[in-house]
């Protein structure tokens, strides 16, 4: 018995010493980043979904810039926390795919961006779903149904989209996301288009 009490210990003191260790590191990770980059306010988020694998997977921890977009507009590839529209979320960690005035359309398993295929090398799985954006408004559609679902899940907390270059882009101050699991992200295949309020920051590290 007191073996196994002895063993449990020391698994037990090796678990704190290295959760120390990594918020050790998460620290000083944070410390040097705001150093090199003042102004910026950075925080440590724990990845809880698959919605960025593989790149990011449940379990890691990364650094994300509140302040990178005080001023400077999201751009496409940027991986940024944002705001989710339902509160059993909250918060996600997503890739921009789309920026004003991009036409962005999933089909056969495949993004196009402005007409153009899109690689799927370094994503974790292949879209089941459709997404279009068409008659100033993005829809979806999954396999086997003939109708396209409006998606517009922002529209009780953000202002509606008002500025439209053209009825099949993406409107100013909005932004399509999609996360690089793209079967098992919460993105703007549920929740349509992201306004630039929603975006809260961007990943600038992981650790």
């Amino acid at each position: 018995m007191r073996v196994l009490a002895a063993g449990l210990l020391a698994l037990l003191l090796t678990g704190c010493a290295a959760r120390l260790a990594r918020a050790i590191a998460v620290v000083q990770e944070v410390a040097a980043y705001k150093s090199a980059h003042p102004g910026a306010h950075v925080l440590a988020f724990g990845i809880r979904f698959h919605a960025m694998s593989p790149a990011l997977n449940p379990g890691d921890t990364v650094l994300v810039d509140t302040n990178r977009y005080v001023g400077p507009a999201p751009k496409r590839g940027d991986v940024v926390l944002f705001r989710a529209p339902v509160m059993t979320i909250r918060y996600v960690i997503s890739r921009v795919v789309g920026v004003p005035g991009d036409r962005v359309e999933m089909k056969d398993g495949n993004l196009y961006l402005n007409g153009r295929q899109q690689s799927r090398t370094s994503l974790f799985d292949v879209a089941n779903y459709e997404l279009r954006i068409t008659g100033k408004r993005i829809e979806s559609r999954y396999p086997g149904v003939n109708n396209w679902a409006v998606l517009n899940q922002y529209a009780n907390a953000y202002p509606r989209p008002t500025r439209w270059e053209k009825p099949d882009r993406v409107p100013d101050g909005f932004y399509v996301l999609l996360g690089d699991a793209r079967n098992d992200s919460p993105d703007s295949h549920v929740f349509g288009l992201v306004p630039a309020q929603a975006i809260k920051g961007k990943v600038i590290e992981k650790l």
